[in-house]
C-alpha cells in the first residue's frame, strides 16, 4: 500500500474497515485497548499509540499525552492554558488538551514546520 493511500484496519460494532489515516483527528487509548476518531465516529485499531506516532509522524500525528496522539494538520486552533499546557481545537470542534510534557515539543514541531514552508 503506497503512503499516499495509508490506511489503518478499523473495527467496530457492524464490523471491520479500512480508515485512511489522513481522515484521522486523533488516536487514543482507554482501558488497553486503542481508538482512532474520524468525523464519522470512533474505531477501534490494533497499532499501539506508540507506532501510530511514529509511523504516520510525516502525516501529522503528534504525541500529545500520555494516552493520545493528535493529527496537528485537524487542529484549528490553539489556545494556551495554565500549567504551560495547551487547548487544542480540532475541525471537528472537538477540544483537547496537549500536556505540559509534550507542549514545547509541540510549538518546536510547529516551528519547524514554519521554517520548511518558507
Amino acid at each position: 500500500m503506497s503512503q499516499d493511500q495509508a490506511k489503518m484496519l478499523g473495527i467496530t460494532e457492524n464490523g471491520q474497515s479500512y480508515v485512511r489515516v489522513d481522515d484521522i483527528f486523533y488516536v487514543e487509548s482507554i482501558d488497553s485497548r486503542t481508538f482512532a476518531y474520524t468525523d464519522k465516529g470512533g474505531y477501534q485499531v490494533t497499532a499501539s499509540l506508540g507506532q501510530s506516532a511514529e509511523q504516520y509522524k510525516k502525516r501529522g500525528f503528534f504525541r500529545c499525552a500520555k494516552a493520545m496522539v493528535v493529527n496537528i494538520y485537524k487542529i484549528q486552533f490553539f489556545k494556551s492554558q495554565a500549567y504551560a499546557r495547551i487547548e487544542a481545537t480540532l475541525y471537528n470542534g472537538e477540544k483537547i488538551i496537549i500536556s505540559r510534557k509534550y507542549a514545547n515539543k509541540l510549538r518546536q514541531v510547529l516551528q519547524e514546520g514554519m521554517t520548511d514552508e518558507r
